[in-house]
């Protein structure tokens, strides 16, 4: 007796191919599983925080930027991560001819560079004069 073809009945295979086919989209093991992962990615961020500690132990510094590459602890922000922003005005027009972002936290180093910036951007001269209240640089 041979084979026998006939309509096909739309079964694809007898059981499920895989046995998380079997299983509801609300059964217990499914929370399960959410738990296992979550706990596996809180133990990679302990992992992750745990190194920048070393790293910050290391470096001896008190504050680590991620992220920002420009950005630094700030003194004047309380320590908190920002920019230091140099521009170069000109007194007359008010217009800035010349800037730039450093990773230097402190102003008062950045004086002369940008004032010498500045004396190249004009192509003149440049003086350097400093106020208590604010740090000046001024191109004559």
């Amino acid at each position: 007796m041979g084979h026998r073809r006939g309509q096909d009945r739309g079964q694809a295979t007898l059981f499920p191919l895989m046995l998380d086919e079997l299983e509801g989209q609300d059964a217990l093991v499914r929370v399960v599983d959410a738990w296992v992962q979550a706990l596996e990615r809180l133990k990679a961020e302990g992992r992750a925080i745990a190194n920048e500690a070393q790293q910050l132990m290391r470096s001896g510094a008190s504050t680590i930027v991620s992220g920002e590459p420009a950005a630094r602890p700030m003194r004047s922000l309380d320590s908190r991560p920002g920019y230091n922003l140099q521009t170069a005005v000109e007194m007359q027009s008010h217009l800035i001819v010349t800037h730039e972002v450093v990773c230097e936290t402190s102003a008062q180093r950045q004086l002369q560079p940008m004032a010498e910036a500045a004396s190249r951007a004009l192509e003149q001269p440049w003086t350097l004069k400093v106020s208590p209240a604010t740090w000046r640089s001024t191109v004559r």
